[in-house]
């Protein structure tokens, strides 16, 4: 449907209309003139009430069209919810997962000497008695 405002009011007046009104003429037994103005004026009355019909189916095209886009973001905004307290989630799970440091001291020194250790090998022959040659203490 296109918009009635852009409508043109035709000319009543005219030779297109003239054997109209005359049959109106006929009928009525009033004027070309008056004719053409009851005719003009009943032109001007309908298109006012297409235009206001026009303007009403307007608005409730635009209403629905910002119903529309504000289910829309609420449902945008559900989901960015969802996705913030999953990864919530996940960041919290892995924080659980991570190994937990010792504190730290800063005054606590660092020996500076390695203190050699036999093998698990050596150990474990000492421990049966068994023999055990030199080259497996280091």
């Amino acid at each position: 449907m296109a918009d009635p405002s852009l409508e043109v009011c035709p000319d009543f007046a005219g030779d297109l209309y003239a054997a109209i009104r005359l049959d109106l003429v006929n009928a009525t037994g009033t004027t070309h003139q008056a004719v053409a103005e009851r005719l003009k004026d009943a032109w001007t009355a309908g298109h006012e009430l297409r235009v206001l019909e026009w303007n009403r189916q307007r608005e409730e095209e635009a209403q629905a069209e910002a119903e529309v886009e504000r289910a829309r973001a609420a449902h945008e905004e559900e989901e960015r919810r969802a996705k913030e307290a999953e990864a919530e989630k996940e960041r919290l799970e892995s924080e659980r997962k991570k190994p937990k440091m010792n504190g730290f001291s800063a005054n606590a020194t660092v020996g500076d000497a390695i203190t050699p250790r036999p093998s698990q090998y050596a150990i474990q022959k000492l421990n049966n008695f068994d023999r055990l040659y030199c080259h497996f203490y280091g």
